[in-house]
């Protein structure tokens, strides 16, 4: 049971919204994924009796499964988890007013990018590492980076709730949990 919080308590308790960002350095692994997929699809869909395509000679399922599950490993192995926070509201709007058109448009990705350095809360970059990183990263990984830069800064403040754990806890015990809290 949660106790009663004054609005003193809240406002001093107070945190920015944050989120986590996978980024892979090594997204050259996912051509060779793809390939193997394929591959591994033309042994499944052959006759089940030979576990083999084409004769003993070509690799099995289970030796190709093993390959992309390596290449996964790799990937995972090059992954970081950016963990970004929100600005304060005025630091927010000072960075869109500048990056913002005499017509009034903004240049909504040079806002983002500009913002990101002090948005970035873990891991620690030199300002070197930034810049290669953001130099490295696929126009997918900046789409996220920035979506996710746009919904901790712009979203509006409502009551997190998650539907994983709502829908585990009602499987758990079998019976619906209260929506109330």
């Amino acid at each position: 049971m949660s106790v009663a919080l004054t609005l003193d308590q809240m406002i001093k308790g107070a945190a920015r919204a944050k989120g986590l960002v996978p980024i892979c350095f090594r997204l050259d692994v996912l051509a060779d994924i793809r390939r193997l997929e394929l591959e591994l699809n033309k042994i499944n869909d052959a006759d089940e009796s030979d576990t083999r395509l084409g004769g003993s000679s070509e690799r099995t399922a289970v030796e190709v499964a093993q390959q992309i599950r390596d290449l996964e490993q790799v990937a995972a192995d090059n992954t970081i988890q950016l963990e970004i926070q929100a600005v304060d509201s005025a630091r927010w709007a000072e960075n869109i007013a500048n990056h913002t058109n005499d017509d009034g448009g903004v240049r909504l990705g040079d806002a983002l990018k500009a913002i990101l350095p002090e948005s970035i809360v873990t891991p620690e970059f030199t300002s070197v590492q930034l810049q290669n990183m953001l130099a490295v990263l696929s126009d997918g990984q900046w789409d996220k980076i920035g979506k996710e830069l746009l919904f901790i800064n712009r979203e509006t403040a409502s009551v997190p709730k998650s539907l994983t754990a709502f829908v585990a806890l009602q499987v758990k015990s079998g019976k619906p949990e209260s929506e109330e809290r």
